[in-house]
């Protein structure tokens, strides 16, 4: 769902989409988390 998201083009390979799920996905769960938490954060105060 996220690589769709981020990659609408259905054009890309197989191989483009394997490339980015092992390098870039662990890093952009990671900001998505911290962006959470900020959120979270600023909606308690």
């Amino acid at each position: 769902m996220v690589i769709v998201a981020l990659f609408p083009t259905p054009t890309l390979e197989p191989t483009s989409i394997s490339l980015v799920k092992n390098t870039h996905l662990p890093n952009i769960i990671k900001k998505f988390e911290y962006l959470k938490i900020l959120f979270i954060r600023t909606e308690m105060n």
